[in-house]
């Protein structure tokens, strides 16, 4: 279901200051009637996109290219790339979401990015959040995971800043575990940057 927020407005109770606890009203639009709702706490995750317009570059040829071109916020319900050849431009977050789920229905999903970059797997699953649920009250837990994901992001961000050479030889080194034996991963990642921080290296 799509929404849209239209206002909100911060309304304190009767006799207290602006700064005290009070309630913020949402006013918001969903697809066939204009619905508010109050609130005690408004957490916004608005982003930077534009939602009913997304960015769409104008490419050479467009015109006359016989194929179907898809803008991932106007997706079509009834899309069916099953055994098609399938070309994903950009290689931020929103590709490398697509190329896998694709992958297992269309004949070939090749990614196009704006700028080459170094990608590394994450796992789905932290053993040591885990570990944490298990010996640690809930809250603890939490707040022990939370400090463990900060200082390794800090410590990846400033090993890939000071030693950019080793950190992307150790995620052509990972690459190589996950690929085919004879698969020519030095072409393809010449002309990748050198890593710079943890984004690019846990993109994927």
């Amino acid at each position: 279901m799509i929404t849209s927020a239209l206002n909100s407005a911060w309304s304190p109770p009767p006799g207290h200051l602006p700064s005290r606890a009070g309630l913020s009203r949402l006013r918001w639009a969903p697809p066939k009637e204009t619905a508010s709702y109050s609130c005690a706490f408004l957490y916004i995750c608005s982003g930077y996109y534009d939602y009913e317009n997304g960015y769409a570059p104008d490419f050479t040829g467009e015109d006359t290219f016989r194929g179907l071109i898809v803008h991932p916020q106007h997706w079509p319900k009834d899309l069916n790339y099953a055994g098609k050849r399938v070309v994903i431009i950009g290689s931020g977050a929103t590709a490398v979401t697509l190329v896998p789920a694709m992958a297992g229905k269309a004949a070939h999903v090749t990614m196009l990015p704006a700028l080459a970059k170094l990608h590394r797997r994450a796992s789905a699953k932290d053993a040591i959040a885990a570990l944490f649920s298990k010996v640690l009250p809930r809250r603890m837990a939490h707040r022990a995971t939370r400090a463990k994901v900060i200082l390794v992001t800090m410590f990846f961000y400033q090993l890939s800043r000071r030693f950019p050479g080793l950190v992307k030889n150790l995620i052509r080194r990972d690459q190589r575990k996950r690929l085919p034996a004879d698969y020519d991963i030095d072409t393809p990642l010449q002309a990748a940057l050198q890593p710079v921080g943890s984004a690019r290296m846990r993109g994927a």
